[in-house]
């Protein structure tokens, strides 16, 4: 799919550049009391796009995302896809071994983590050999900070950045993230997945599910899993419809959510 030109949007940030485009101020995801228009998608991704870039990401460096349900989880996502930088989502689950080996088995640059989090790497702070940059979501807690080797700095920041398009040459065929498996039979593997496979995906989810722009997709399932971030933002994104997006389920909620 070609579009803007002969930009394609089969690569993740392209997709998002060329919906703002068309869909504008219609609000893309629901959080909580929060409305994110797709304008504001494209506008905080692209920021936080130019944060990363100042910080020296550039093209196929791993970003490893651990991070609860948030908008600012799509930022951090969207912004590294504009770079094209791979993304690394983590369960939030993991602590000691499990968050090491995917830290270093996935050779991440940089870690976004909330910072309540930000605890469980202090257990392994001396084999954290390649992370250059811990980003925190969050409050910081100094204490924690100072028993940490690697420069620390709020995700806050970003906001202040500036909005212009980062050019990258950016195809189909380059990875945009690495999900990692349970690991039920040993250490988790990486499956590196380029925009391709992402969003071709989306477009088989949609075409299953006849999905339309009027439909309104909601989610409780985390961010770190293929199921939210393919099966509903993309397939979403992809059809001009809507997610609602929520950090946890609750039937007493649920109805106030959509």
């Amino acid at each position: 799919r070609k579009s803007m030109g002969g930009i394609s949007e089969n690569v993740v940030g392209n997709l998002v550049r060329t919906k703002a485009l068309s869909q504008k101020d219609r609000v893309f995801p629901y959080f909580k009391d929060q409305t994110i228009t797709y304008q504001q998608l494209e506008k905080r991704s692209s920021q936080f796009a130019n944060g990363f870039r100042e910080l020296g990401v550039v093209k196929n460096d791993k970003i490893a995302i651990m991070m609860k349900n948030h908008p600012d989880f799509l930022y951090t996502w969207f912004g590294s896809s504009k770079l094209g930088a791979v993304e690394v989502p983590i369960n939030t689950a993991y602590k000691g071994d499990l968050l090491k080996h995917i830290i270093n088995n996935s050779d991440s640059k940089v870690l976004v983590i909330d910072g309540d989090m930000m605890d469980r790497l202090l257990l392994i702070k001396d084999d954290l050999t390649k992370l250059e940059r811990i980003i925190c979501h969050g409050e910081i807690d100094e204490e924690v900070a100072k028993a940490l080797s690697v420069p620390i700095s709020n995700l806050d920041g970003f906001f202040d950045h500036s909005a212009d398009p980062v050019e990258v040459e950016i195809k189909p065929k380059d990875p945009a993230g690495i999900i990692y498996t349970s690991g039920t039979t040993g250490a988790s593997k990486g499956a590196v997945c380029p925009h391709n496979f992402f969003l071709h995906q989306a477009k088989l989810v949609g075409e299953l599910r006849d999905l339309k722009s009027e439909d309104i997709l909601y989610t409780f399932l985390p961010l770190f899993h293929f199921n939210a971030q393919i099966f509903t933002v993309l397939t979403a994104l992809l059809y001009d419809a809507q997610v609602v997006l929520s950090d946890r389920f609750s039937a007493s909620t649920f109805w106030e959510d959509i």
